[in-house]
């Protein structure tokens, strides 16, 4: 099964070292989001494995976000620290794909809801998305969503 894609990168650009991290780690791990899920503790490097797979499940198969998240809620050990790392995409966020962007947004509200650790970075890194003075129907939409979001 192909991992789909994140962002759409031009045929001669080098590709993300993040994006490609979260590839990998997705295909690698592909049986472990599927439930069943293991009861075992993870290793740190597993752990870290696993919220890379866990943030690219969520992003590329909305179908399944649910469940990508409910896994992330029975392994954390960090104050979801290393999950809300993985999110600051200040660079990334303008190649990702619309449908990566929503995903983006519901996974920084469930973030906000359970006090991931960091999740105000999260916040300041869509909010410096915002472009002023544009009237986009792309950066209307993220000026809504935050606004929304805000509001909760």
């Amino acid at each position: 099964m192909a991992a789909l894609k994140i962002t759409l990168t031009p045929p001669l650009e080098a590709e993300n070292a993040l994006k490609t991290s979260l590839r990998e780690a997705f295909e690698s791990q592909i049986t472990s989001l599927r439930p069943p899920f293991s009861l075992a503790i993870p290793s740190p490097d597993q752990y870290t494995l696993l919220n890379r797979a866990i943030l690219h499940g969520v992003l590329t198969e909305p179908q399944f976000a649910k469940t990508h998240i409910k896994h992330l809620h029975a392994i954390v050990t960090d104050g979801y620290a290393t999950f809300v790392t993985l999110l600051l995409v200040n660079h990334l966020y303008p190649k990702l794909l619309t449908s990566v962007k929503t995903q983006l947004l519901w996974l920084t509200d469930q973030t906000v809801c359970v006090l991931g650790i960091g999740y105000d970075a999260v916040l300041i890194s869509l909010l410096r998305q915002i472009v002023g003075a544009d009237c986009s129907d792309g950066n209307l939409w993220l000026c809504s969503k935050l606004v929304t979001l805000f509001l909760e």
